[in-house]
C-alpha cells in the first residue's frame, strides 16, 4: 500500500508501536523522550515530546496527557 500512496504523491509511512517508537535511534539521537508526572497516582510517565526546538519558545509539557 505505502508504494501505491508514494506513487501517487500522497506521504505515508508505517505506523510504530510505542515500543517501536521508544527504541527508534532517531527519536534517542533527537533526544526527545521525556519524563512527566501523572496527576492522581504520582507515577512518572514516559512520552514522546515535540521533535522541533525553537530558541526563544521552547515546547513545554504542561500537563499529562489524559
Amino acid at each position: 500500500m505505502d508504494r501505491r500512496l508514494n506513487a501517487a504523491g500522497v506521504p505515508c509511512g508505517a505506523i510504530n508501536s510505542v515500543e517501536q517508537v521508544f527504541a527508534d535511534p532517531q527519536v534517542s539521537h533527537l533526544g526527545i523522550v521525556q519524563q512527566i508526572e501523572t496527576g492522581d497516582v504520582r507515577a512518572t510517565l514516559k512520552v514522546v515530546g515535540q521533535p522541533v526546538s525553537l530558541g526563544r519558545t521552547p515546547s513545554l509539557l504542561a500537563a499529562p496527557p489524559p
